[in-house]
This record gives structure tokens, sequence and C-alpha cells, in this order.
């Protein structure tokens, strides 16, 4: 299949202009139309905008965990851990881990799991078990 001069450098001044957008600013512009759009604590995808700083203020209160075929299962907060360095901290990035304790009679799967919270509301959440009966989320993100 030939490919005309033209239409190799309509396509490459494409994919080089594409590649030039910065990812922060496609992060805040997604953040913001989520916003706008009436997405809170309490919508579809809402775990994706929830800060280390919601958390922190959740600390020793307990979470309802749903997955299709389990028991729900309430888990504690025991610890929000900043996972910046230095001068990472000055900036609107955040990367933090939460760890959870349960009850030693059960046994969580690594799987995404729909979450309940008296003041967060509902949001879905990736959880891993991490040691006997504690389980860490980890959040990292760009804007």
């Amino acid at each position: 299949m030939a490919t005309s001069r033209r239409k190799f450098l309509q396509s490459s001044t494409l994919v080089a202009l594409a590649a030039g957008f910065p990812l922060d600013a496609a992060a805040k512009s997604f953040h913001s139309k989520a916003l706008l759009n009436g997405i809170t604590g309490s919508g579809a995808g809402a775990g994706s905008l929830l800060s280390m700083d919601d958390f922190t203020r959740c600390l020793r209160t307990d979470f309802l965990l749903k997955h299709a075929g389990t028991n729900d299962t309430w888990l504690k907060l025991v610890e929000v851990c900043d996972s910046r360095k230095g001068r990472e901290r000055q900036t609107a990035r955040e990367c933090f881990s939460l760890l959870f304790a349960g009850a030693q009679d059960v046994t969580l799967q690594q799987n995404t799991y729909d979450v309940e919270h008296s003041s967060l509301g509902k949001f879905q959440m990736l959880v891993v078990p991490v040691g006997s009966s504690q389980y860490e989320a980890v959040f990292n993100r760009l804007y």
C-alpha cells in the first residue's frame, strides 16, 4: 500500500502534536470535567477524586467492602501513608497508600471492591492483601 508524501506528513504532524500534549494538562482537564458533570464522593468513579486528606479524616473508621460472590466485609482504616518525598509534596500530584485491618476469620482476595463509607460515600477501590488480616490500597495521581 503506497502512502503519499502529503498523507505521511499530515499523519506525522498529528502524532507529534499529540505526543507533545502534556499529560498533567490532560489529567487536569479530565478532573475539571468530572467535577463540572457532578461527580462527587458518592458518584460512579468517585474513588479517583478522593484525596489523601479525605482519607486522613477517616482514620480509625469502618469501610464496607462488597464484591459479587463474597460476603460483605468491614475493614478499619488504620494508616494513611504519603509516599511522596521532599519537593514532591509541594506539587499537586498525590501518591499515597491506605492500610486497612480486618477480622481474623475473613480473608479477602486481591480485587476491585465496591466500597461504602458514611462520609465518603460509594466508590470502587483495588484492595490487595499484605499480611494477616491486613489490606492495602494505593493511589497514584498525576494532577
